[in-house]
């Protein structure tokens, strides 16, 4: 998996490499890296990825930071392949509003405890997502709070998602902005 990873990288920046010392140069072109990933994957990527990389060669292996997710559970219960206990994403988004699952999903995250995805939750944050009315000055202030929740040092889309929808209905253009990017419905934009 850890030169697999070194690999995959190489060959994105660079398609020709292919020898290990072809790699490893076209690793010159990372400035840093970021990890997203489960608490079950958490050793690999802290401890045995990085450590395969500079076993091959690496002189370092540029990670800046890991934001680790808790599981996310289906109804109550582990998500399962095997057993049919799973959500297919091209059946169920073949009949939803793909954005309102991105948002639903970055609000409902498991980022520092299990969460558990309920169809039932997700119809009921489409029907009430315009959340509570803020002054003007408190929406810009949670709007600020959603735009640096999105900053990879501390990355919580769920922070992100909950400040955007308080100040929804008093700041909507810059609201908007904040729950677009996070649903993907907004490309090329900044904060």
């Amino acid at each position: 998996m850890g030169l697999g990873y070194l690999f995959a990288v190489a060959r994105s920046l660079e398609p020709e490499a292919f020898a290990l010392s072809e790699c490893l140069s076209a690793w010159s072109g990372v400035g840093e890296i970021w990890h997203t990933l489960g608490m079950d994957n958490a050793f690999y990527y802290s401890t045995l990825i990085p450590a395969l990389l500079v076993a091959a060669g690496l002189d370092s292996p540029r990670l800046s930071g890991m934001i680790v997710n808790e599981f996310y559970r289906l109804d109550g219960q582990k998500f399962s392949t095997s057993r049919g206990h799973a959500i297919w994403a091209h059946e169920f988004l073949a009949h939803a509003d793909v954005a309102a699952v991105r948002t639903f999903l970055a609000y409902d995250r498991p980022d520092r405890t299990e969460t558990d995805f309920r169809l039932a939750n997700l119809e009921s944050f489409v029907r009430t997502a315009p959340g509570p009315a803020l002054a003007p000055e408190l929406a810009e202030l949670e709007l600020d709070r959603a735009e640096q929740a999105l900053a990879l040092p501390g990355f919580d889309p769920a922070l992100a998602v909950r400040c955007a929808l308080a100040a929804r209905s008093a700041v909507p253009d810059r609201a908007g902005l904040v729950l677009g990017l996070i649903a993907g419905t907004v490309t090329g934009k900044v904060l």
